[in-house]
């Protein structure tokens, strides 16, 4: 038996509620983030609500970045996956400080940034392999 069938019987009320009260939640929200989750989650409410909640503080956070190539990169390779967009840009930002502040004159991040343009992460890769 799968491992979640197992704990569902086992706490079966306790999700039936958890689920419950998630659903009547799930009416204060719209919109594409709404659709988005449900679409991914269908009808798990708790893990709809939970994207919701995950996918709002995302959208917040990147409202406080820059606005700026690594933003419109992470923007382009995510879409409206908020979650990712900010997971992106932290590690974008992260290997670029990485790059600028040990690899400053060598060669081969010229190279690597010919191959890999404003992808960071990709560039630290190509410097380290």
């Amino acid at each position: 038996m799968p491992v979640g069938m197992g704990r569902r019987l086992r706490h079966g009320p306790y999700c039936v509620e958890n689920q419950r009260r998630a659903k009547r939640e799930l009416g204060a929200f719209s919109g594409p983030i709404r659709e988005r989750c449900e679409r991914e989650w269908s009808d798990d409410y708790e893990m709809v609500m939970d994207c919701i909640r995950t996918q709002t503080e995302a959208r917040s956070n990147l409202t406080r970045k820059p606005d700026d190539p690594i933003a419109r990169h992470c923007r382009n390779e995510w879409g409206a996956d908020f979650e990712m967009v900010e997971y992106c840009d932290n590690n974008q930002r992260s290997a670029k400080r990485v790059i600028e502040r040990s690899y400053g004159g060598d060669p081969a991040r010229r190279r690597c940034e010919r191959e890999w343009g404003i992808d960071y992460e990709m560039v630290l890769y190509c410097l380290r392999n």
